[in-house]
């Protein structure tokens, strides 16, 4: 399964630790960096599925040059708090915590098909990763 998925015009990311294709990566970062998405939503479940350095990095500056809102939904304090910053440094950047995740969702402003998409691809990602780096 892909770790991102493009939902109307929101990239939705649910990090694994496994690698996302290049081709698929750098397709996205494309997106991001021409205008094509309005905003980009990582969903982190569980600390330990952080993608590689170098994508990371990348995405991020792609977010940078494509000038998109970003939202985090995570239960990591440190990063909330991270997030919390930048928002106030001007960055578009929100935070919610997982157990907040369906108002995380109707803050997109997605439409409701494309609400109902995002948590399908959600549920999916938590359904094959129990127990997998849970910790």
């Amino acid at each position: 399964m892909n770790g991102w998925k493009l939902i109307g015009d929101v990239i939705v990311g649910v990090p694994t630790s496994e690698r996302i294709e290049p081709e698929e990566f750098s397709r996205a970062c494309e997106l991001i960096e021409h205008g094509r998405v309005r905003m980009v939503v990582g969903v982190v479940l569980w600390t330990k599925s952080l993608p590689p350095i170098d994508q990371r990095s990348r995405m991020m500056s792609a977010i940078a040059r494509g000038g998109v809102s970003t939202m985090i939904v995570t239960d990591s304090k440190f990063a909330t708090a991270l997030v919390t910053l930048a928002a106030w440094s001007g960055v578009k950047v929100r935070s919610f915590p997982l157990v907040r995740l369906a108002e995380a969702v109707e803050a997109t402003g997605l439409g409701q098909d494309d609400r109902a998409a995002f948590m399908r691809f959600v549920n999916a990602h938590r359904a094959g990763h129990i127990g997998r780096d849970a910790s």
